[in-house]
């Protein structure tokens, strides 16, 4: 049957097909997600297993298929809310919009687009103040700029405010809401309520363990509470549930960050190149190539990563020399200190040593 009939009779956008072939002992399935409306494929992956225990095979291809198809329908979603024209938007088009407009804002250090984007999110809750996808995109939006202000905003407190009440509210609305809860937990781990962030990024996994940003943001709080074996196990689960996530790059700089707190300066080195070519012009990733290439004793290869920080974000790149970071542990966020000045030619070379 065409997959837009189905799409039309089911009253659905999306739809998952896909096939099995089956050769004992080994099982394998194939599957695609498609735009119900145009036909077009967005998505396909195959999934090969033994049937030894055809329960556990079938959860775990289950899994997979939701880990996989949840972050592809959202860019799908995104994206069709950037092409609309702006008088066609409802407010869940523009909180749509909003969110993928921050995300393009972080990757390409664009401070006008950010800006856009916050006044968009702000727009769509205007539109319905019970919007809880509003709520949760600004809540969203703001918890992605306090991870690293690298723009000219000056009241990172009031931005914080605003996102923790914006998540608080969207829970309220809708206490199932796992998205809510993960940035939730996310905002109050920037505000060093280590606890009480990670009761709340594990409540939004008990929501839906299948979503990689849950599992990516539940890192990010340990790696703030200096956990830094848990951050490489979640961050590692979260990438095996969607590898080719848009949120990759940040992925692999809380991995890269992980490693530097483990005084792995070698892998930490190589999650930071990869988070960098995911990223070149984010101001974040470039910050953790700096890092990691002084701890590796790379010293030219971190003042250009510094330069190039500080050509993408003159702010950020002042920031980190005058102010320690909020993740990790007293003697992390000493040695994160002391390689940004290193490098940066504040710390003589010979300060390397510290680091080991």
């Amino acid at each position: 049957m065409d997959v837009r009939t189905v799409s039309r009779e089911l009253g659905v956008r999306y739809v998952v097909e896909g096939s099995v072939r089956r050769a004992d002992p080994r099982v394998r399935v194939t599957v695609q997600l498609t735009d119900g409306a145009t036909g077009n494929h967005l998505w396909a992956e195959k999934y090969d297993g033994v049937l030894e225990d055809i329960f556990d095979l079938q959860e775990e291809v289950t899994r997979s298929i939701v880990g996989a198809i949840a972050p592809q329908i959202h860019t799908a979603e995104q994206s069709m809310a950037r092409r609309k024209r702006p008088g066609n938007l409802s407010a869940h088009d523009l909180a749509m919009r909003a969110n993928a407009n921050s995300i393009h804002a972080l990757l390409r250090n664009d401070h006008t687009l950010w800006q856009q984007a916050l006044a968009e999110a702000r727009q769509a809750l205007a539109m319905d103040p019970q919007s809880v996808l509003a709520l949760t995109v600004i809540a969203e939006l703001l918890a992605r700029y306090v991870a690293g202000p690298q723009f000219e905003e000056q009241d990172v407190r009031g931005l914080w405010k605003e996102a923790v009440a914006a998540a608080g509210l969207a829970i309220d609305l809708d206490p199932v809401a796992s998205p809510a809860y993960r940035w939730m937990g996310l905002l109050l781990a920037f505000g060093e309520f280590h606890d009480e962030a990670r009761d709340m990024a594990r409540r939004g996994l008990d929501l839906n363990p299948n979503d990689a940003v849950a599992w990516s943001n539940l890192a990010i709080v340990e790696l703030c509470a200096g956990q830094s074996e848990l951050v490489l196990e979640h961050e590692a689960h979260a990438i095996r549930l969607s590898p080719r996530d848009q949120n990759l790059y940040i992925m692999n700089t809380c991995r890269a960050a992980a490693c530097f707190q483990l005084k792995d300066y070698t892998q930490a080195l190589v999650y930071a190149r990869s988070a960098v070519s995911e990223a070149p012009n984010s101001a974040m990733t470039q910050n953790m190539l700096t890092m990691a290439a002084v701890g590796c004793g790379e010293i030219e290869l971190a003042k250009n990563a510094y330069d190039t920080l500080r050509r993408l974000s003159p702010r950020f790149a002042a920031r980190v020399l005058t102010t320690e970071p909020i993740y990790g542990k007293p003697e992390h966020r000493k040695r994160y200190f002391l390689a940004c000045r290193i490098a940066a030619g504040l710390e003589d070379e010979s300060a390397v040593a510290l680091l080991r």
